[in-house]
């Protein structure tokens, strides 16, 4: 109860830490809702104390409250507990996405980070339409919520594995799903944050173009992403930052993984190019168990559905492609397939790869 105490109490009263991009910009939007927010930011830090302490009143008997470990144990939530980690989860949405500070959005596109001088539209930011300028995420209320559907349904069901996201950004799902499983008590469960940190890369063959790597509202260091999660006190030893474009990285990953014998409940691929979605699914498939789930972000991205569709194509997987949010999809793992890793050995020969940077 204090941890999420604390984390609400510290989200609603230290605005100035909720990004990890420059001063300016935050000083910039901030000016401008500084009066407004003071009045609101105190009512609602009375409000959710409030509630807090009224649903922690309601029954204090510590038995009521436990939440088994066991990854084989759906978890019995008393009451008071369920309520408590709504509100939780619930305020990491709104604040995760920017929506509550109703933040304007970078255009998206080439070159420098540009604000859009236009009210942050309310919709948009739901569904993951805009990229927040305050935000830890972009892809929306409804992006985070299908992320604490899958991971419920893999904690109900007794799934083992970790979440992986390839492509993390600012660092936000990863963030809101290491505090979901905190709050089912998963101490089990990693979280393997993979990204370059510095943009996408420029192609390597003819599949991509090189505009991605040319944005540079998609460049957010590693020690920036770790000092989100430090803020949220989500930071510990279960946390991997895996940094390196996915061709040079993912391969290495995939060999820890399998001497550590861990496994992929959540598979969360964000690449947006076609390279990039290979080297995941390559890599990383083999990993998710029957019964854990495959998220696809960029399924309004042709070169990363082609990807996809190619991979499931050559692997004969019949699982049902779930759409959310008009930009995204899941599906889930319904069998194991051997991937044939041989073809993706033959495909890294075809690229234009930087050997003084191959990882291992």
């Amino acid at each position: 109860h204090a941890h999420i105490f604390v984390t609400l109490y510290w989200t609603f009263t230290h605005p100035s830490a909720t990004v990890g991009y420059s001063t300016q910009l935050f000083e910039l939007h901030y000016k401008m809702r500084v009066q407004t927010w003071k009045l609101t930011v105190t009512v609602v830090v009375v409000l959710v104390t409030f509630v807090l302490l009224t649903v922690t009143m309601r029954d204090n008997r510590p038995d009521n409250l436990a939440v088994p470990t066991s990854m084989q144990q759906a978890p019995a939530d008393s009451q008071n507990l369920k309520s408590i980690r709504d509100i939780y989860l619930k305020t990491l949405k709104v604040t995760l996405t920017g929506y509550a500070f109703k933040s304007k959005a970078i255009k998206m596109g080439v070159g420098e980070v540009e604000i859009i001088d236009e009210a942050m539209n309310n919709d948009e930011r739901r569904r993951g339409g805009d990229w927040p300028s305050v935000g830890y995420t972009m892809i929306g209320i409804i992006g985070l919520d299908n992320i604490q559907e899958l991971l419920e349904n893999v904690i109900q069901d007794g799934v083992p594995g970790d979440f992986l996201e390839a492509g993390v950004w600012r660092g936000g799902a990863s963030m809101f799903a290491k505090a979901l499983m905190n709050s089912y008590n998963q101490q089990n469960r990693h979280s393997w944050v993979c990204d370059s940190f510095e943009g996408l890369p420029p192609a390597t063959q003819n599949n991509d173009d090189d505009q991605w790597s040319e944005m540079k509202a998609l460049v957010v260091s590693k020690e920036t992403v770790k000092g989100h999660f430090e803020e949220f006190f989500l930071l510990d030893e279960m946390v991997h930052f895996i940094q390196g474009y996915f061709m040079y990285s993912l391969p290495c990953l995939r060999k820890t993984l399998a001497e550590k014998d861990r496994k992929i409940a959540i598979l969360r691929a964000d690449g947006d190019m076609y390279e990039s979605s290979m080297d995941i699914l390559f890599n990383l498939y083999e990993f998710v168990p029957v019964g854990g789930y495959v998220i696809i972000d960029d399924w309004s991205i042709p070169v990363a559905v082609k990807a996809v569709n190619e991979f499931r194509e050559m692997h004969n997987i019949k699982s049902t492609i779930v759409q959310f949010r008009g930009i995204s999809a899941y599906w889930k793992v319904e069998s194991k397939i051997p991937v044939k890793y041989s073809w993706y050995e033959e495909f890294m020969k075809t690229r234009k790869l930087d050997a003084l940077k191959k990882q291992c």
